[in-house]
């Protein structure tokens, strides 16, 4: 509650409305602002020194959360990502990622995009994700299947049903 009350302490102190590198400590990071992605403009923090690429909500798991997105947007952002020389990934849900892992995700990724935009079953979709990423989901069975009912949730009553893309995408 008091966090909410003292909202206005919230705002930050360097606002990230474009791409830019800043000085943190003794190191230099690359923010790199991702417009029409997940959210109208979501922040992936790059450090070259150590390899680390902090991917916040572009990289989620059991599923991408589809909520606010723009589908195309959000694969041009993994795109730029994958271009990045990292070796560790850090997703904001998920555990930390490997070069071939993030592979792994950005490929089951676009896979179920463009299966969004087919007629197939969104159960048919949901199922190509969690198998896309099944290495990635652990041996929970119960993580499977809470992949398959969300990314087919996703798939119909997100993508499906407001023309690819989320109702709160901008993106034309």
């Amino acid at each position: 509650m008091a966090t909410i009350e003292n909202g206005a302490a919230l705002r930050p102190d360097v606002p990230v409305d474009a791409s830019m590198s800043v000085r943190f400590g003794k190191r230099t990071l690359r923010l790199n602002l991702a417009p029409n992605a997940v959210t109208d403009g979501d922040v992936w923090v790059y450090d070259r020194v150590s390899g680390i690429l902090a991917s916040g909500n572009l990289v989620t798991l059991p599923t991408p959360f589809l909520d606010t997105a723009c589908p195309e947007g959000w694969r041009r952002v993994l795109d730029q990502v994958w271009a990045t020389p990292f070796t560790k990934l850090v997703p904001s849900h998920g555990s930390p990622m490997t070069r071939t892992q993030f592979s792994t995700y950005r490929k089951a990724y676009g896979a179920v995009i463009d299966c969004a935009k087919t007629a197939r079953p969104k159960a048919d979709c949901a199922a190509e994700w969690v198998k896309g990423v099944e290495p990635l989901l652990g041996p929970d069975p119960t993580e499977r299947q809470r992949a398959q009912d969300m990314t087919a949730y996703y798939v119909q009553d997100v993508l499906r049903a407001n023309g690819g893309k989320s109702p709160l995408c901008k993106a034309a």
